[in-house]
């Protein structure tokens, strides 16, 4: 929920029915212009693929939250974006993936940012802002990118850090409702 829901009551009508608050999410955005365009880490092979390859999923599966089986859903739905552009972008060091990045871009030249992971032994070596900068200067620019935008948990602060170093800002923040088991 965001704070556009109607009716303006219905948070309290949710939760004297049982729901809760979970998942509170930020999205923060930036002109594609003002994003500051940074040294990419040399030693990292990057590749672009325009579907999402098993190596990338495999990846997410082995250092996200996310289980093999929300995996496979995943796959399902990106396989389904009909948006005009999408890209899958593997960070490779010596063979091996050490990262991975989503670009979904829409008719009007927002593009959207997801599956943002490095693995965590290549933590704080430039490997995400890297993976960023390949996206908007090797994929964005051409592709007529405006705007550029992504969604964090709100309580991940070391990639609110990240972002808001490139400059993006708080576009809004949401958050879902579930109801509570019952006891």
């Amino acid at each position: 929920m965001s704070e556009y829901y109607e009716p303006k009551n219905l948070e309290d009508i949710l939760t004297k029915r049982g729901y809760q608050k979970y998942a509170l999410t930020t999205a923060l955005g930036l002109e594609i212009d003002k994003i500051p365009l940074t040294r990419t880490n040399s030693e990292v092979g990057f590749f672009f693929y325009d579907s999402r390859v098993e190596e990338f999923s495999h990846f997410l599966e082995k250092f996200s939250k996310r289980t093999k089986a929300k995996q496979i859903i995943i796959n399902e739905i990106t396989q389904r974006i009909i948006i005009p552009k999408k890209c899958f972008l593997v960070a490779n060091l010596h063979e091996e993936i050490i990262g991975t990045l989503m670009g979904v871009l829409n008719s009007q030249g927002f593009l959207y940012i997801g599956d943002v992971l490095v693995h965590p032994q290549f933590r704080r070596q430039n490997i995400a802002t890297s993976m960023l900068n390949k996206l908007v200067v090797d994929w964005g620019l051409s592709n007529k990118t405006k705007y550029v935008w992504l969604q964090i948990e709100k309580d991940n602060y070391k990639a609110q850090n990240l972002y808001q170093k490139l400059g993006m800002k708080i576009i809004y923040s949401y958050y879902y409702m579930k109801k509570s088991p019952s006891k």
